[in-house]
Parts: structure tokens; C-alpha cells; sequence
């Protein structure tokens, strides 16, 4: 016999309440954050994040932008479980973030790579600690693969000192991906790269995104970077750091740099920093 779905009164507020259930969770959930530094000695209270929020679902690729030193990196931080805001929460799949974890992995802007370590070695250094657990099946199987998917085939046995810095950070987003992370938090990873290699990289993480499609959070100084990587560009104040607006980019890919539309987006982008490009 067939049971009856319990009735949904005409009341607005409860079909809300019913929307709200059925509707998924975000992977990455920011409610109301602020992060506050406390006076130390002669140094007064200082605000660094005020009142952030922000909702990012499975598999989107978000970039973060704002003014240097507003907090961005900070974010990160808060995302990645390194620090804990003052008020407010952020969580992951409905769990809130209270400390570090595989499923969220960093990559930085500068490589953090073994030096004494191969590429491979590098690779399968996390695998390693996931099959000790018996969490992993094959480890060198999956270090062929990841290798093959950042570009590395054929340096695999190189040092990091033998590499240009593309390819070492291409080795470090391996590095990340071998843990088989849900989020990816990127801070500047293309920052310190010569402007041909950073296109490259940039061309590359879209196609390794689209193979793997983890959800990917990228924090960038770079307005043309932002809105040719992201489906939605962040955009962040002054300190204390709020979202001015979440700029949502509407050009399917792949995308063309010279676009009109990609142009506009970007002058929207450039306005809302209080810049002219």
C-alpha cells in the first residue's frame, strides 16, 4: 500500500523548510566567518575576515580575488582546518572543519616538494601512508597514473632541482591529487611563474580539473586568471574583509581570452577592485 506524502500546509515558511531539506549540500560551506586578531601589548585588536559566507557545490571551481593582504590566503587557511575563526563556521558536507584533513589538501603558491625525494617519490609519499592503512590498492599503479595526467610522464625520476618551476607544480598538484582529496585549495599555485608557463599551467589545471573534477577553490591576484579558470570569481574588500560579490561567469568552455563577454566579465571584475584594465 501506497503512504501518503505528509501534507504541506500553505504556509510559505514550511514549504521553505521542505525546499531547504531536499536541497543538496554544498560541498563547501562558509557561514557568517570573521577572524579577529586580539590585542597583544601595544597592539590593538585587528579584524581580519568580517562576516564571510560563501557556498561552493561538488566539482565547481571557484577563484578568489581582492586586494593584497585582505585575507584571502587566510580563507584558505580557515578551509583547510590550519585556523579557526573568531566566530561564525565553515563546514565541509555538512561536518564542520575543526582541524586538517585528507580530503582537503593545500597547494601553495611556492612548491613544498622533498628535495631529497624523485618526482615519484614525491608522488607516492601520501599513498604510501593510505596503503600502510590499506586504503590504497595499487600504489605505483596510481603514481603512473597521476603522472600521465599532471604531464610528468618520462621525469619521473627526476629531482626537484632538475625541474622547471612548471613542472615542479605540476608535481605538487599530483602530490595533492594522490590522496584523492574532495577539495583542492589553491593559494597563488601559478604566482611565482613566468607569464607563458602560467597560461600553460593555467590550460592544464582546466584540463586536469575536468578529468577529475574535484571541488576547487583558487585564490589569485590575477583578474584575466580568474575569470578564465572559475565558473564563479569571489571578490573580496580591504580588510577587514568582506564579499563584495560573487561574479558568476557565464561563458561556456573552452573559453577564448580575447571573448567579449570574457572581456566584460573582467571589467566587472576590475570595477568591483576599483581598477581600470
Amino acid at each position: 500500500m501506497l503512504t501518503k506524502a505528509p501534507a504541506i500546509s500553505g504556509d510559505a515558511a514550511n514549504f521553505e523548510d521542505v525546499r531547504a531539506a531536499r536541497a543538496p549540500v554544498p560541498t563547501i560551506d562558509v557561514r557568517d566567518v570573521s577572524l579577529e586578531y586580539g590585542a597583544v601589548g601595544q597592539r590593538a585588536a585587528h579584524r581580519i575576515l568580517d562576516r564571510i559566507s560563501l557556498q561552493a557545490e561538488a566539482g565547481s571551481f571557484h577563484c578568489i580575488i581582492g586586494p593584497s593582504g585582505c585575507g584571502k590566503s587566510t580563507l584558505l587557511s580557515i578551509l583547510a582546518g590550519y585556523v579557526r575563526p573568531t566566530t561564525g563556521e565553515a563546514k565541509m558536507g555538512g561536518e564542520p572543519i575543526t582541524a586538517p584533513a585528507p580530503n582537503r589538501v593545500m597547494v601553495f603558491q611556492n612548491p613544498t616538494l622533498f628535495p631529497w625525494f624523485t618526482v615519484r617519490q614525491n608522488i607516492a609519499f601520501g599513498l604510501t601512508l593510505k596503503a600502510h592503512k590499506g586504503k590504497v590498492d595499487d600504489v605505483q599503479q596510481t603514481v603512473d597514473r597521476l603522472q600521465d595526467l599532471v604531464g610528468l610522464a618520462g621525469f619521473e625520476n627526476h629531482y626537484p632541482h632538475e625541474l622547471s618551476g612548471g613542472m615542479r607544480q605540476r608535481a605538487e598538484i599530483a602530490r595533492a591529487l594522490a590522496v584523492d582529496p574532495e577539495v583542492l585549495l589553491m593559494d597563488e599555485p601559478f604566482g611565482a611563474l613566468d607569464a607563458l608557463t602560467r597560461i600553460t599551467m593555467q590550460q592544464e589545471m582546466l584540463r586536469i580539473w575536468e578529468e577529475t573534477r574535484k571541488t576547487i577553490l583558487f585564490v589569485t591576484h590575477d583578474i584575466a586568471e580568474a575569470v578564465f579558470l572559475a565558473d564563479r570569481v569571489v571578490v573580496m574588500s580591504q580588510r577587514p574583509a568582506t564579499i563584495k560579490k560573487v561574479v558568476t561567469i557565464d561563458v561556456k568552455r573552452p573559453r577564448r581570452r580575447d571573448a567579449p563577454r570574457i572581456a566584460h566579465l573582467s571589467s566587472t571584475v576590475a570595477d568591483l577592485l576599483d581598477l581600470t584594465i
